[in-house]
């Protein structure tokens, strides 16, 4: 298994990139891979409904039929 933590801090290595690094080590403590991604200053935009969720559904939906 692995856990990915999204850090959406604009301060890269701030008190969230801190308390994402906590969860992380007890996480690998008990064999569970992490990764933390940055992602606070990357401009995140909303939905622009292009399909792409309806295809991934459909075809989780088909692999557990």
């Amino acid at each position: 298994m692995k856990v990915l933590l999204i850090n959406g801090s604009p301060k890269e290595h701030g008190n969230t990139f801190q308390a994402l690094s906590e969860v992380a080590n007890t996480l690998n403590a008990e064999g569970i891979e992490t990764e933390i991604v940055s992602i606070g200053k990357q401009a995140v935009q909303g939905c622009i409904a292009c399909g792409w969720y309806a295809v991934v559904v459909a075809h989780q939906r088909l692999l557990t039929v």
